[in-house]
């Protein structure tokens, strides 16, 4: 029995340890899974960490979210009818990210 309990001891200590990801809701109720050994700087210091959820929905690597871009760079982040976000995130050279699905406006 001990064995057993040094050995669950043991796994939960390695899994906490590891960081393998968290998620993060926002109250416009989207929800993020974000990788904690994987991030990038900017320059205010920031931490911005590597965006399971829009990677793997746009195809390439987004560092933090929609709203780290309103927060950290002073744009305007607004959102479609079809609730897509102008802006996502951050690359990995710290360059915002524009979303190729948000409609352009239509001159006239």
């Amino acid at each position: 029995m001990r064995k057993i309990v040094a050995f669950m001891l043991a796994i939960v200590m390695l899994f906490s340890s590891v960081g393998i990801g968290n998620y993060v809701s926002f109250a416009d109720g989207t929800s993020y899974e974000y990788n904690n050994n994987d991030y990038i700087t900017l320059d205010d210091g920031s931490r911005k960490y590597y965006n399971k959820t829009l990677s793997k929905d746009q195809n390439f690597a987004v560092y933090g979210c929609p709203n780290d871009v309103t927060e950290h760079m002073n744009i305007k982040n607004v959102i479609s009818d079809k609730n897509e976000y102008r802006y996502l995130g951050f690359n990995k050279q710290k360059e915002v990210i524009t979303n190729n699905r948000f409609p352009e406006p239509i001159h006239k």
